[in-house]
Parts: C-alpha cells; structure tokens; sequence
C-alpha cells in the first residue's frame, strides 16, 4: 500500500531536480575547428571539383543512429585515406530539408575510391 506522503515532492526535492538540469545548449561555444556548414565560392568551388552525392545520408532515410554511424565512418575514412583538401556539404530539396550529403574532393583519385567504396 502507497501512503499519501510518499507520494509528496518536498520543496528540497524540487530544488534538486533544478539543480542537476544543465544549461541549454550554446552555439556560440562550438569550437571552431567543427565543420559546419558553410557556401563556397567560386574560387573555393573550383578547388575541389569531384563531387561524389549521396543523397541517401540523411536522418530522414536512416534514422539518427544510423546516420550518425555512417557519416563518422565516411569521415574517418577520409581522414585515413585522403592527404588532399576535402569539404562536406549538405544536400536539400526545394523545401530545404536535409536530402543527403555531398563530398567534396580536390584529387580525382581520392574522390574516385571514395566513391568505390561508398558507392
């Protein structure tokens, strides 16, 4: 049997529960070598003119854990097998939602085993 007073929240137990909260998120302390997403320019485009698409990396398609996996497999694969500049952009549809990823390679060999592996 449940008494009534277990049942109570205390004014302490209150006070304890707003203390274990954490702040909100701060996107101005995002350190700045995390690559975001950013638009090239023309003379930045013109660096880096392979261009392998997948639009199948998104959330929507895979579900964050998965999508979360597959992109930190692709970017430590680039990490390991690339010495050239390399950039990845978003891909989103006429609506602007997030569609798939687009991997951005200065050398064609690089881009081209990126590809055969990935597909």
């Amino acid at each position: 049997m449940v008494r009534a007073s277990e049942n109570k929240i205390t004014a302490a137990g209150d006070a304890n529960l707003n203390t274990r909260m954490r702040p909100p998120f701060d996107l101005a302390k995002l350190p700045a070598s995390l690559p975001l997403q950013q638009q090239l320019s023309k003379a930045q485009r013109a660096v880096l003119p392979h261009i392998v698409e997948q639009t199948t990396l998104s959330e929507d398609s895979l579900g964050q854990r998965r999508f979360c996996q597959e992109l930190r497999i692709r970017m430590d694969w680039i990490t390991d097998n690339c010495s050239h500049p390399h950039l990845i952009e978003t891909i989103r549809d006429d609506r602007l939602r997030l569609v798939g990823r687009r991997f951005c390679f200065a050398d064609a060999d690089e881009a081209f085993a990126f590809k055969m592996h990935f597909g």
